[in-house]
């Protein structure tokens, strides 16, 4: 009888640490997941409907400048892919040149790095025929974004 009594208390005890153990680990879990304040801000949506075809609109987002681009009708019938599907009038990339870490400045014809005079097209590709520093250029960044509608774009 001593035997039973002592294996079942010994089950009993290893039972409950288990379960208490698997309660902390639970609380620590929960805590290490983003807060309702920092999911909010980690996508925002824009109104596309207030960029007019050939211009640019530069906004901060987690901490980047990114540029949201509307082309004009000979911009998209003239590039050779189809980048967004979902809306291929606009188009999203980060605003900071990659190889000096500048601000674009927008052109009619598409960007300018001011640090070393690299220019990019509305897709954010470098241009041929440029000095061998902007020919070594890389292709400007695109943030994580959606289209949720023709006038509505979700970044982050």
């Amino acid at each position: 009888m001593r035997s039973t009594n002592v294996s079942f208390l010994t089950i009993l005890t290893i039972a409950f640490t288990a379960i208490g153990f698997g309660a902390i680990a639970w609380a620590f879990i929960a805590a290490l997941g983003p807060n309702a304040a920092s999911s909010a801000a980690a996508s925002r949506i824009i109104n596309l409907a207030t960029i007019a075809p050939g211009q640019t609109h530069i906004i901060a987002f987690r901490g980047q400048p990114i540029l949201i681009r509307h082309l004009r009708a000979r911009e998209i019938t003239r590039r050779a892919i189809q980048l967004n599907p979902a809306n291929p009038a606009f188009v999203v990339f980060g605003g900071v040149a990659p190889q000096h870490f500048c601000l674009l400045k927008p052109t009619p014809t598409g960007f300018t790095d001011p640090c070393d005079g690299t220019r990019f097209d509305p897709l954010g590709r470098p241009l041929p025929n440029q000095t061998a520093a902007a020919q070594r250029a890389l292709h400007l960044t695109i943030p994580p974004h959606r289209f949720l509608s023709k006038h509505a774009l979700r970044l982050g």
